[in-house]
């Protein structure tokens, strides 16, 4: 594990490919200093496992498509989370929230009123307790 103490020295840790299996740990400020100074580090945080969850919340309100959908795609996404991708802009960021395990019953009740045909598929779904079809 690898104790990093700044903005900057998180920012070259996540962007720097042959650390991604490193552990990283910073305080939560620095996480999120990081992430409002360098905004090119979203998709980073979005795609590790010690991401504190105040900052993949952020990343989840403030960063883009890819990023978002990075976080609804994480096996261990948290539920709160999920459901405030819910109402992303993007359909694509919506479909995995649709397809999501841990997506609350709330958030799928949402998104049967989505315009896109298979968002309103998979939350009807993920309503019935089925598992969400490939196809």
């Amino acid at each position: 594990m690898t104790t990093i103490s700044s903005p900057p020295e998180l920012r070259a840790a996540l962007l720097d490919h042959e650390r991604r299996l490193e552990h990283l740990s910073a305080p939560l400020g620095v996480w999120l200093t990081c992430l409002r100074d360098f905004p090119e580090t979203s998709f980073a945080m979005a795609d590790r496992a010690e991401t504190p969850l105040p900052a993949l919340a952020a990343v989840a309100v403030s960063s883009n498509e890819r990023s978002r959908s990075r976080i609804a795609m994480r096996s261990n996404a948290d539920p709160e989370i999920l459901r405030l991708l819910a109402t992303d802009p993007d359909d694509g960021v919506v479909g995995h929230v649709a397809s999501h395990p841990a997506t609350p019953s709330v958030a799928l009740n949402q998104l049967l009123d989505h315009p896109w045909t298979k968002v309103r598929e998979r939350a009807q779904e993920g309503l019935s307790g089925g598992e969400p079809s490939d196809g």
